[in-house]
């Protein structure tokens, strides 16, 4: 036969497919999984013993006000000795001493990673949610939420500008054009500078003369930055922390 009329053995009777095998659900924690939070999604291991230590104190509320407070202290002062020690802190607490590291250092982590996001940038709500995540108690979400809302950010705030370590700025600029006419090898040069006088903001005034050629090159330079950091404003990160340090 020719090849178009060759028979073929039959095809194979298709095989049914099996029923799909019906997957376990593994049920998620309600609370301290991961999540993306203020803290980040990976919870440090300080803040992660928090529920478990607050839990095996007396009075919660009490507890989280001093370390709340003790924390701020070493936060905006980390070179000043505290209000209390590590022992008076604990006997204070009615704790161990090895408790009273841990709950401080769990305080610590906590406002850390909260005072590092801007202000405006996370809503009071949306940061006790996270707390509820974190399996926070109730009574020691609102001295966390003080601290970092109310009037004590804003203090804390002005602590750390006034120890941050900072330069002058430029207050204003004066510049006028001199001519040598002469020098000691030359008897007419005619050469053009540039002689400039920058006042700082702490009032110390500094004075220099630089050549025509890098007078343009600082035009330069300086039109090129402006330029840069106007395109980077453009940006909708930027657009959009502008829009929160406004509200």
């Amino acid at each position: 036969l020719p090849p178009t009329l060759q028979s073929h053995p039959p095809s194979p009777t298709p095989r049914r497919l099996a029923q799909p095998v019906a997957m376990n659900r593994v049920a998620m924690p309600t609370g301290g999984g991961d999540k993306d939070t203020f803290v980040g999604v990976t919870v440090p291991s300080t803040i992660k013993r928090l529920p478990k230590l607050l839990g095996q104190v007396k009075d919660v509320k009490m507890t989280a006000t001093q370390l709340v407070q003790s924390a701020v202290e070493l936060i905006t002062d980390p070179m000043k000795p505290p209000t209390k020690d590590l022992d008076q802190l604990s006997e204070f607490l009615s704790v161990t001493l090895e408790s009273t590291e841990q709950l401080l250092a769990g305080f610590l982590a906590l406002l850390r990673a909260a005072l590092k996001l801007p202000r405006g940038y996370m809503k009071k709500q949306a940061m006790s949610d996270d707390l509820d995540h974190l399996n926070i108690p109730v009574e020691a979400k609102s001295p966390i939420l003080k601290a970092v809302y109310d009037d004590g950010r804003k203090s804390i705030n002005q602590q750390l500008e006034s120890d941050a370590v900072s330069f002058p700025s430029l207050a204003s600029v004066q510049w006028r054009v001199d001519v040598s006419i002469s020098t000691s090898s030359l008897k007419r040069s005619l050469v053009p500078s540039i002689l400039m006088q920058m006042t700082l903001s702490n009032g110390v005034t500094q004075t220099f003369q630089v050549p025509v050629a890098k007078f343009h090159e600082l035009r330069y330079n300086t039109a090129a930055l402006l330029k840069d950091i106007v395109e980077i404003e453009k940006r909708p990160v930027f657009q959009a922390a502008a829009a929160l340090n406004a509200k």
